[in-house]
């Protein structure tokens, strides 16, 4: 055997060693995955503790919805996840785009929901065959989308706001 092929042989047996020897992660039962902070121990503490001494701001709205009303706070902005009624609608009939009667309504409720809706920009918006409007908003501050910000809503046909999230 010459230099190079002896070169050549080796280099592949200890490639085709290294590679049985060390199999790949998903193998040995550890698969990839990216850790999120955000739904820790921590933040779901945080969430408890914020639900059970609720704002001012947060027992208003949470009195304006009812014994059916939903709200549901994230741990970790601290502001509504989603808010919603189990046996109506957050808003009356309108006839506003749903866009505004969803944008009124987080204003209207400012303390609570935390965001200044100048900043939120339409990113998707489609009506389903029932007549629902379904809307999603991304924040962008300074010209630079946030990550993990936004504002979700629904809006009957007849411009009743479902639920914001």
């Amino acid at each position: 055997m010459t230099g190079q092929r002896w070169v050549l042989f080796c280099s592949l047996l200890a490639f085709g060693a290294a590679a049985w020897a060390a199999p790949p992660e998903k193998a040995r039962g550890r698969a990839h995955q990216n850790y999120d902070a955000r739904g820790g121990p921590a933040v779901r503490d945080r969430a408890a503790t914020l639900s059970a001494n609720p704002s001012p701001a947060l027992r208003a709205l949470e009195s304006s919805l009812g014994g059916h009303g939903v709200v549901a706070i994230d741990g970790l902005t601290g502001t509504p996840r989603f808010v919603g009624r189990l046996d109506g609608f957050l808003t009356g009939p309108s006839r506003n785009p749903g866009a505004k009667v969803a944008l009124d309504y987080v204003r209207a409720n400012a303390a609570v929901f935390q965001v200044d809706v100048s900043t939120l920009e339409l990113v998707r918006e489609y009506v389903s065959e029932d007549g629902t409007q379904h809307l999603w908003w991304r924040q962008v501050v300074n010209g630079i989308p946030v990550f993990g910000n936004g504002l979700k809503a629904n809006v009957t046909a007849v411009g009743e706001l479902i639920n914001v999230s």
